[in-house]
């Protein structure tokens, strides 16, 4: 076929319902988001939404470059609360388990719509000590927006930018319960060009470490 103009491209939607998530708040809906994820930065980029007053929940995601994550108003992504869907993994340097959502080694990301991210980590809070999976994490990645979205009740620490460069965060909320250990808000580490306006916070450890 022929090439789309990439303006065209660019304003691609995948709906994630399209392919296949139910939305239920049982079922899990990870391979669905992940290949609309997938389906859309392959043309290029576009918009993955996900709607309709529902519980997605899932796995960890990866992003890729280009790609708006839209969760619209009364829509949750909601994070699976079995610890077996983490995979362990090397994280800032020390043991560590996967993050719900990652961006690693991409650009041109946004998060908004309007919904919530919900970690749903109260399993994980009573053990401290174990390795636990955050909630974002942008890992040398660069050109994100989060605007206009909340996000709550990690396992651990909610937004991480990681050696990343020009990351916005406005208009938005970061909640963790009380007597959640370590759900900080944001901590920007090794990471340049952060700018933070407009943001409530209010986690059980810090709101903003850097």
């Amino acid at each position: 076929g022929a090439l789309l103009p990439l303006h065209a491209a660019a304003s691609m939607v995948c709906n994630v319902r399209q392919y296949g998530a139910k939305g239920d708040g049982a079922t899990k809906d990870t391979a669905a988001i992940q290949k609309a994820i997938d389906d859309c930065a392959s043309k290029g980029g576009g918009t993955v939404v996900l709607d309709g007053d529902a519980v997605f929940v899932t796995a960890p995601l990866l992003l890729r470059s280009h790609i708006t994550l839209s969760i619209a108003k009364g829509s949750t992504l909601a994070g699976s609360t079995d610890h077996g869907d983490y995979p362990d993994k090397e994280e800032f340097k020390d043991k560590g388990k996967q993050a719900l959502i990652t961006a690693a080694n991409v650009e041109d990301i946004k998060i908004e719509g309007g919904g919530t991210i919900d970690g749903r980590g109260a399993s994980w809070w009573p053990r401290p000590l174990d390795p636990r999976p955050r909630l974002v994490v942008f890992d040398h990645s660069k050109h994100i927006l989060m605007e206009n979205i909340t996000a709550k009740d990690s396992p651990m620490w909610q937004i991480v930018p990681y050696y990343s460069d020009d990351l916005t965060f406005r208009n938005m909320q970061v909640l963790g319960a009380v007597g959640s250990h370590n759900t900080d808000g944001i901590d920007p580490f090794s990471s340049t060009n952060v700018r933070i306006d407009h943001v409530t916070i209010d986690t059980g450890d810090d709101n903003i470490a850097i």
